[in-house]
């Protein structure tokens, strides 16, 4: 069962008066079965009607129209007079009419809005108020019904982004001696002929609504723009926009644009048939002020999605994912006596440790009870007589024993004394294995600790961050990015937007970066300036970008409010996307960018002096010299030595002047 809902949604901000004009009637009372001939013809199921008058249309032939549209699903009349006003109050009220009809359109699944006047400054008022407003969009079909001269009707036209760009026609009532009809136009922007008015049906009573040739209502203006040019802004931002010189057929020099956005943008600049001009700006806040404007159609470089841009202008389809985040210095190794003591684990030390102090003690234990003389022992009648059991010079004392020990756990071979009892034999060589192996494994850690060394602990969250750092560099664009962090509502992004200095472009901030300040970026712009011009001769970067992504948005180009283009560009992105197209595009600028990378690296060490002969050179293959950060433990070892050694040669010679003065 279908249900039409008829719905009477009248806003008058005056007195309610039957307003005729000369002769009695009024402009949609003579025009009124023109315009239910053309909505009659472009109305979709569910769609409504919202009509706005100036006061000179009678309610009774509004009632009239309004019962032979039979719109869907509704329609609205929504009426301001300015008889004996002033401008600005019926400026103020035509703003809340405005809002409360886009309120309506917002409600609806279609509109079909119809401007009823005579009056040059109403139409005016209404252009500039419905694009304030953002009553229009694309979808919205605009239907103008005048009898203005065709001379102010082009002015309006020309001269109204509402009338020229929008979905919107005009429908003018002709009326001679003879016949008496109506003709519809609708302003075409780009066309083979350049921006024109052209007529697109015409009515009269006798033979109804006819189309002219190749002509249809509310004709489409952007699927083709004809070679036309179109203003554009963006600034070279690599690697996803490089501006760049090449040679044409005649010799001269033209710019051109590559990388993915730079492709993408020459793809539906191709794809839609227009040409280019880019307009002269200084910085990307003044290149998005131009599209706020609608000075520009377009910014051609990506912007993260953010709620505080979507307040000043629209995006077209999110094509990409932006991982925004910071870049920070690589923790720098500091010189540490420890370089000696992580090689093993705590516990292992514990427990060498723990033998060493035992060894020395179960040696002499033994030996101590080993010392005994010979008894005779009777067995049976016989006698066996044992010798003096004794070591004479094979024992020693503790103090030789902890020397023995301490001596081969250095690496000392053995002294002169060994022990000839069983026990201590087994001891001993249970010792040397174990110190065997035990020097293996640290010899072979240590090598492995000094060549690939332990660095501080860096930064990789945002919490990390704002904790470690003083502060953070962005662009100047990075105000709206700063304005997002503190109006986030989270204590970590309100702190960032704290620590933020805007003004550095991408390769100063990352070359101020230290391990108190970081920079904000992408992955991809890091990668790229890291890659082009902050690459060492050896390959290494002493920069790396953090793990946590800060914010992971989806990313479109800036365009105005309700662009009537939007669906276009958007239907080209979709089919670049699907296509795989941007992606390959963004691995072969960074793939030719490592490329370029390499080959300035060499340029950079042959500019320093080195010929082809050094690229084989120890620090070219990767074998890294120790340097003072890698020897510390041992060289301050050796001077705990020195020093040991020479307090204890001033104790002894002390010691030996001392017995000489009681021997003499």
């Amino acid at each position: 069962m279908k249900i039409s809902l008829l719905m009477l949604y009248i806003v008058d901000f005056s007195v309610a008066r039957l307003i005729l004009t000369e002769g009695g009637h009024d402009v949609l009372d003579e025009l009124g079965e023109a315009v239910v001939a053309v909505l009659g013809e472009v109305s979709k199921p569910r769609c409504s009607v919202v009509l706005f008058t100036d006061g000179s249309t009678s309610h009774y032939t509004v009632f009239k129209v309004v019962g032979e549209v039979r719109a869907s699903w509704g329609v609205g009349m929504f009426e301001v007079t300015a008889d004996g006003q002033e401008a600005n109050v019926t400026q103020a009220q035509l703003s809340r009419v405005v809002s409360h009809a886009r309120r309506l359109r917002q409600l609806s699944w279609c509109v079909t809005v119809v401007l009823v006047s005579d009056d040059p400054a109403f139409l005016s008022a209404f252009a500039e108020w419905s694009l304030k407003g953002r009553l229009l969009v694309w979808s919205t079909r605009l239907l103008a019904v005048t009898r203005l001269p065709l001379l102010k009707l082009q002015d309006l036209l020309s001269s109204h982004w509402t009338y020229s760009m929008m979905n919107a026609m005009f429908m003018r009532l002709v009326d001679t001696t003879y016949d008496m009809r109506c003709v519809v136009y609708s302003n075409m922007p780009y066309s083979p002929r350049g921006e024109e008015i052209v007529s697109v049906a015409s009515w009269s009573p006798d033979r109804g609504l006819v189309h002219f040739p190749h002509q249809k209502l509310f004709p489409e203006k952007f699927a083709n723009f004809h070679g036309m040019a179109v203003n554009v802004t963006g600034l070279p931002w690599p690697p996803y926009f490089i501006e760049y010189e090449e040679k044409a057929t005649d010799g001269t020099r033209i710019k051109n644009y590559k990388g993915p956005d730079g492709m993408l943008f020459l793809t539906i600049a191709d794809t839609l048939n227009f040409t280019y001009s880019f307009l002269p700006v200084t910085s990307w806040i003044e290149a998005a002020d131009k599209v706020v404007e609608r000075n520009s159609f377009m910014l051609v470089i990506y912007h993260v999605l953010l709620q505080t841009r979507a307040e000043r202008y629209d995006f077209t389809y999110a094509y990409t994912f932006t991982s925004f985040g910071f870049g920070l210095a690589k923790p720098v190794l500091k010189p540490q006596w420890q370089s000696l003591y992580y090689p093993l684990a705590d516990e292992v030390w514990a427990s060498t440790l723990a033998a060493l102090l035992l060894m020395p003690g179960l040696m002499y234990m033994i030996s101590k009870m080993r010392r005994w003389r010979s008894h005779e022992v009777q067995l049976g009648g016989n006698v066996m007589v044992s010798g003096e059991f004794s070591y004479h010079r094979n024992s020693r004392g503790i103090g030789a024993m902890i020397q023995e020990i301490f001596g081969t756990f250095t690496g000392q071979n053995l002294s002169s004394w060994l022990p000839r009892d069983s026990p201590s034999r087994i001891l001993m060589s249970a010792w040397l294995v174990f110190i065997f192996i035990f020097g293996t494994a640290y010899r072979g850690n240590l090598t492995a600790a000094l060549t690939l060394p332990k660095y501080p602990p860096r930064p990789e969250t945002v919490e990390e961050l704002v904790n470690q750092v003083d502060r953070v560099t962005m662009p100047p664009f990075g105000k709206e990015w700063q304005k997002y962090f503190r109006e986030s509502g989270l204590r970590t992004l309100e702190r960032l937007a704290d620590l933020m200095y805007l003004g550095p472009s991408v390769l100063e901030g990352l070359t101020q970066v230290t391990e108190k300040q970081g920079h904000l970026t992408t992955r991809l712009v890091f990668g790229y300036w890291t890659a082009e011009y902050l690459t060492r001769p050896d390959g290494t970067i002493g920069l790396y970008f953090g793990r946590q992504i800060i914010d992971p948005g989806t990313s479109g180009w800036p365009i105005p409010h309700d662009a009537p283009y939007k669906t276009n560009l958007d239907n080209i992105m979709i089919a670049v996307n699907e296509a795989g197209l941007y992606d390959k595009w963004t691995e072969d600028t960074l793939e030719e960018t490592r490329r370029n990378g390499r080959v300035k690296s060499r340029k950079r060490q042959l500019h320093q002096g080195m010929d082809s002969m050094n690229i084989a050179q120890p620090d070219a293959l990767g074998i890294k010299a120790l340097t003072i950060v890698h020897m510390q433990g041992p060289l301050m070892l050796l001077l705990l030595g020195l020093v040991m050694a020479g307090l204890s040669f001033i104790a002894e010679t002390r010691k030996a002047s001392y017995s000489q003065e009681l021997q003499g």
